[in-house]
């Protein structure tokens, strides 16, 4: 399966010392998070679909306020 890559600044995420949204999880949890976890960054829910070991492998991005976000 391919990578995609997204434009960060186009997500609305802020820059940091990161290049993926991966890499913005793990700057804003500050751990590895298990696969089914999730967060909000303003108005984005981003979950954590796939790990491989200690890796992020998926997320999933949807962009709108829902009930039960964090």
């Amino acid at each position: 399966m391919g990578t995609c890559e997204y434009d960060l600044p186009h997500l609305g995420l802020p820059r940091g010392e990161y290049e993926t949204v991966a890499g913005f999880i793990l700057d804003a949890l500050g751990h590895i998070p298990t696969e089914g976890g999730y967060f909000r960054h303003h108005d984005l829910r981003l979950v954590v679909t796939q790990m491989k070991g200690m890796r992020i492998e998926r997320v999933m991005v949807t962009r709108g306020h829902l009930n039960g976000g964090r």
